[in-house]
């Protein structure tokens, strides 16, 4: 790595550019293209430098080329280089999926089989010096057991093989639910929520819960699901209210429909729809600043409808959701008076885990991803909304 002797300010940002084009080259020339990333690791680096008590120049985080996180698109994971500014010595970390703080997992040498694995946590700079310290003949007793992407030869002993199980069998891919039926925990590339399996495996294609099925898709209270579900079965034959027929057979419908309004309120959506990349369905929300959860229940949806799906912003308000950063998507603030077209579909409803009712729009090609425009949800995130069920010019 080339140095400069620029004093002052010029000459610590040039030796920081000159360092992470040494570290990834590649990654820092395509900043650009993915800034929201770059704008995370950023923080990452800001995050640990303050914790350990180095200078935020001095930490470099890139691409994992062990460790790659996500469901629908397998993204890397960061690896973070602390380079020591006397010793000149580099220490490097992972972040904590087992942690929802600001905590890390040091890479060390494994005594079993020379590979660098993930061997200690690390939240303060003395948990850093107790792994250090050649004096503490305990820092083995808290091996972290954190080793996804760590596959490497078994060692000899059977001792070591007991001790070191990541290098015995492969990584367990199953995602399994963690008590309390809050559904399973999904990682996103920042590794804050949950583990993550180190491949990608196949998944099964989405289908829209029927009426009655007793496997929903969500795993929610059995009294809250049970309502819903009722609630459904008992407006599944009404003809939806803002349907014009023309006097024609309720079979002609379809050709004839205006404008429906489905509801008013704060538009928002399950996390699992980001986590899986389905983004098919919405809900609303009456009370965005109580405390009190107060969804609109869409008591008598035009299910079976195919139309286009519009929110029209009554009322605008800062979004902080993180976005969707395999998409390159976040949140912007629309203006008052903006129609914004959510997507073009077939209306379907589906029991959400929160006691009411989800709608979207069912795609016409039976793509799995995407079922509305990610693009338009993240303008449309947090926002007060009129949604609408608008002819979209094909039926």
């Amino acid at each position: 790595m080339t140095t400069t002797n620029t004093p002052g300010l010029a000459g610590r940002t040039i030796n920081a550019a000159h360092r992470y084009r040494t570290a990834d080259g590649d990654a820092f020339h395509h900043r650009h293209h993915n800034w929201p990333l770059w704008t995370l690791r950023a923080t990452t680096a800001r995050t640990i430098a303050a914790a350990l008590g180095v200078p935020v120049n001095h930490v470099t985080v890139t691409d994992d080329p062990d460790r790659r996180y996500g469901l629908a698109r397998q993204i890397p994971g960061n690896l973070i280089t602390v380079t020591d500014r006397d010793t000149r010595r580099a220490w490097r970390f992972i972040p904590d999926q087992a942690t929802f703080g600001d905590g890390w997992m040091l890479l060390d040498e494994c005594s079993g089989c020379g590979g660098t694995v993930p061997l200690a946590r690390v939240a303060t700079v003395a948990d850093l010096g107790d792994w250090l310290d050649p004096d503490n003949d305990k820092r083995f007793d808290h091996v972290s057991a954190e080793k996804h992407g760590d596959p490497r030869p078994p060692p000899a002993l059977p001792a070591q093989r007991a001790l070191h199980n990541h290098l015995t069998r492969r990584p367990n891919t199953r995602h399994t639910a963690p008590p309390h039926g809050r559904g399973p925990r999904w990682s996103r590339p920042d590794g804050q929520l949950g583990l993550s399996p180190p491949r990608r495996r196949r998944r099964p294609p989405w289908r829209p819960i029927a009426i009655g099925d007793t496997a929903p898709r969500r795993r929610g209270h059995p009294a809250r699901l049970a309502a819903a579900l009722a609630r459904c079965a008992a407006t599944r034959h009404h003809t939806p209210r803002r349907l014009n027929t023309g006097g024609r057979h309720p079979a002609k419908r379809r050709s004839t429909m205006d404008n429906i309004v489905l509801g008013t309120g704060v538009l928002n959506w399950h996390p699992d729809e980001r986590r899986t990349d389905r983004y098919g369905t919405v809900y609303l929300n009456r009370a965005p600043d109580d405390h009190t959860f107060d969804p609109v229940r869409f008591d008598d949806p035009p299910v079976g409808t195919r139309g286009r799906l519009v929110a029209v912003i009554l009322a605008t308000r800062p979004s902080f959701h993180v976005g969707d950063w395999s998409r390159g998507h976040t949140p912007t603030t629309p203006t008052a008076g903006e129609e914004i077209t959510l997507g073009t579909g077939t209306v379907f409803v589906e029991p959400s885990r929160y006691g009411t009712t989800e709608i979207g729009l069912r795609p016409d090609d039976d793509r799995d991803t995407a079922w509305l425009d990610p693009a338009a949800l993240y303008r449309c995130h947090e926002q007060t909304v009129r949604l609408e069920l608008r002819p979209d010019g094909q039926v």
